[in-house]
């Protein structure tokens, strides 16, 4: 396991990045009238963050805690729930490519779409706050996922503007670019 995570340690800004801009690249195309491309390339980035949080972990693993584990836990299993509600909405719009609105109603993913949205924020949010709280990650980039988990939560939630989630996958693709480690980090994670 450690080797594994020690060649993940190594690539980590590659994926982290590339993660990154696949998320804020989709969200935006689905947000401006593109969902079928949108979607696709969103879920791509999606399935790329089961790749991307390894990684992180490979670079920072000396410095979590109990407590970081359980959130990175939490927030990977709302990764792995929330695959099948992507597929589910992408699929409504390639059969359906006249649509143009972003989100679908809530009865056409629920209740695994709203129980997964809210496992992954509520994990975004913990991740967040674990690292900030141990000096996991860069504390910008641990602030960011708490807001961007705070924000996608209320809008699944349907207190804030439900297109607000478009924020937090933004802000939570900017938090990755931030955390993002540089060459001499991920020199010292190998040794």
């Amino acid at each position: 396991m450690e080797s594994a995570l020690d060649s993940l340690a190594r690539y980590a800004r590659p994926i982290l990045l590339l993660v990154a801009g696949l998320l804020a690249v989709g969200v935006m195309l689905a947000v401006l009238g593109m969902p079928l491309l949108g979607w696709g390339i969103f879920g791509i980035g999606w399935l790329g963050l089961l790749v991307a949080l390894p990684a992180v972990v490979g670079v920072y693993r000396v410095s979590m805690d109990w407590f970081a584990w359980v959130a990175l836990a939490v927030l990977y299993a709302g990764i792995v729930l929330m695959i099948p509600v992507i597929v589910v909405m992408w699929g409504h719009y390639a059969d359906n490519p006249a649509l143009q609105e972003v989100l679908m109603a809530g009865d056409e993913v629920a209740p695994l779409g709203m129980v997964a949205g809210v496992v992954a924020w509520v994990g975004l949010v913990l991740f967040g706050w674990a690292a900030y709280r141990v000096r996991l990650l860069p504390r910008g980039g641990a602030v960011l996922f708490m807001i961007a988990g705070v924000l996608a939560l209320l809008a699944e939630m349907a207190v804030l503007a439900p297109v607000m989630w478009v924020l937090g996958i933004l802000l939570a693709a900017s938090a990755l670019v931030w955390i993002a480690p540089e060459t001499e980090v991920r020199r010292s994670a190998a040794v």
